[in-house]
């Protein structure tokens, strides 16, 4: 919630900050946003770190996860946040461990967790609802769509200048709010909209054209710090919703993003400030659909309008058509919306459907690739998302990752993995990428997928991958058991033979991060022509690395090796 001053107690204000010592002005003590929350079960609250550095790593820790648990965090820079959910009534607290280099600082914020409006104490999680049937129950998590908290603040010598017609008389609360009903409020077609300056000097600022389908186009391009504004009929509750999305056709040339802010105004006199109770993704790059989550109670009372205005960056500002403004419930209303053709956004998330035999007991996803994670882990799961590989946020932008383990009976393993189609993804990477058994990672996912797993019997695991040299009559092979060449205890000349080892102690590894370090010894006068490895289909290794990586004249590096290999190695005569 940001709120703005007139201009002229911003021009006072920035008077008084000039005559204050530089020194003074920069002593920005690091504090956490809040020191004690309060959150219902169910429900969700944000505790942020203030004046954090862009350098800044934050490690978040929540006592009595049994109380309320971190659904969701930001861990680095500026932005570092934690969004703790009420599990059941009792107290916690959360902890911040805030360093930049070597400085080191524990921040803590009290965690009161209320219980639910019926009084009732969910038997789980919140996020989760089991489905019991004749077979084993199927839990179904509600997918995570991560939002991006702007903690940006418009200039303070600018105030956005949004004419309307005359709002309600100034009142902290007016006699009576209207409390909407149903799962989703589309503020796009309930309300009046209110735009273009009367002002003389104003007029032709803020263009704005109402089309036949209901969708208003928006010309904010030589503007800055005007806007249009959606009027409620009357000032509305909104405590029963969380999620608000603003869908919209992006102008041209704004492939990274517009110049663009939004805000929800209360029933005050705003006609010639700012005073909103939210600003959403301001003074940034912000592209359609632009969502949000509502995690602050305080802006769900009281709101008479939306606002959509123009700021001061270089980026493009318009012209765009914006086709709903829609609060939602939840998170999954919205996903919901999409798949049953009720939203506009493009495209919907890009879901993954899982197919497995009778022996895989289960499949456990991860919001990310950090497989530790208790808050990334969902067991039992049918279908995932498409998520960013460090954030766990829902994209669509052809980046979006599906990560997780096939949990099968003893005594089998994973045979084959097949996504479909193919053309909606890039790769499949197994342990050799995921660092576990039975647990894979499909990369940049461009549409819904389907995923086959299918089982084997378990092999009894080899001793030792070998490797095979052929080589032609004019060179000879030199293996080492590290990466470190000039080791004369390491290397073994004339070898045929080569075994997986580890790259630093020289064990011999089974685990798929093995490597194999040989140099090519020539006669002299020949050259390395080519170094062929088979099997190429699957292969048994992930990389080969060539002198220019190993730093010794022909000598290679295979890695990741998962099984046995022949190496050919043929050489010419030097040119």
């Amino acid at each position: 919630m940001k709120k703005f001053k007139s201009l002229a107690l911003v021009l006072s204000l920035a008077m008084v900050l000039t005559a204050v010592p530089a020194n003074i002005q920069a002593a920005k003590k690091v504090k956490l946003s809040k020191k004690t929350v309060s959150v219902d079960v169910g429900g969700k609250v944000t505790v942020s770190v203030k004046n954090s550095a862009k350098k800044a790593k934050v490690s978040w820790k929540l006592k009595k996860t049994s109380v309320a648990k971190i659904s969701k965090k930001v861990s680095k820079g500026k932005k570092a946040k934690a969004v703790i959910q009420g599990i059941k009534p009792g107290k916690a607290v959360l902890k911040a461990t805030y360093k930049v280099g070597k400085s080191k600082k524990t921040l803590k914020c009290k965690v009161t967790v209320n219980p639910a409006a019926d009084n009732l104490t969910p038997s789980s999680a919140p996020t989760q609802s089991v489905v019991t049937g004749t077979s084993a129950p199927v839990v179904t998590t509600t997918p995570d769509v991560s939002v991006t908290e702007s903690t940006s603040t418009p200039k303070p010598t600018r105030t956005p200048r949004v004419t309307a017609t005359p709002s309600p008389t100034p009142t902290a609360k007016p006699a009576a709010e209207a409390k909407p009903t149903g799962d989703i409020l589309n503020i796009l077609s309930d309300t009046s909209i209110v735009t273009n300056p009367t002002r003389d000097e104003d007029k032709e600022k803020v263009v704005h054209v109402v089309n036949a389908d209901g969708s208003v186009t928006l010309d904010f391009t030589d503007t800055v710090y005007y806007g249009i504004r959606f009027t409620f009929e009357q000032p509305l509750n909104l405590e029963d919703f969380s999620y608000i999305v603003v869908e919209g056709t992006n102008a041209s040339g704004s492939e990274e993003g517009h110049q663009l802010a939004c805000q929800f105004l209360d029933a005050i006199d705003h006609n010639e400030g700012h005073g909103g109770l939210l600003e959403i993704d301001t003074q940034d790059s912000i592209t359609f659909p632009i969502k949000y989550e509502l995690t602050d109670k305080s802006i769900r009372t009281n709101v008479n309008s939306f606002e959509i205005y123009s700021t001061d960056g270089d980026k493009p500002k318009g012209p765009v058509t914006v086709t709903s403004i829609k609060l939602y419930k939840s998170e999954q209303d919205y996903i919901d919306d999409i798949n049953s053709g009720g939203s506009d956004a493009t495209p919907a998330p890009f879901e993954a459907t899982f197919t497995t035999d009778s022996h895989v007991k289960s499949i456990t996803t991860y919001n990310t690739q950090d497989y530790t994670n208790p808050d990334n882990i969902f067991e039992n799961q049918t279908t995932a998302y498409a998520r960013n590989s460090e954030t766990g946020e829902i994209i669509t932008d052809g980046n979006g990752q599906v990560n997780f383990t096939a949990v099968v009976e003893p005594g089998y393993m994973v045979d084959k993995v097949t996504v479909t189609p193919e053309e909606n993804f890039n790769n499949i990477k197994g342990k050799s990428d995921t660092g576990l058994d039975n647990t894979f990672r499909i990369t940049k996912i461009t549409g819904p997928i389907s995923i086959t797993v299918t089982t084997k019997p378990e092999e009894a695991k080899p001793e030792s991958f070998v490797a095979n040299f052929i080589v032609d009559e004019h060179a000879t092979i030199t293996t080492y058991k590290t990466q470190n060449y000039d080791d004369a205890s390491a290397a073994m000349t004339g070898q045929t033979t080569a075994v997986a080892r580890d790259s630093a102690t020289g064990d011999i590894l089974t685990d798929g991060n093995g490597q194999i370090n040989f140099t090519v010894v020539l006669d002299e006068g020949y050259v390395v022509d080519d170094i062929s490895i088979e099997p190429s289909d699957p292969k048994n290794y992930k990389n080969i690395k060539e002198p220019v990586d190993t730093g010794k004249d022909n000598t290679y590096r295979i890695t990741k090796i998962t099984g046995d290999l022949t190496i050919t190695v043929k050489v010419i005569p030097a040119a």
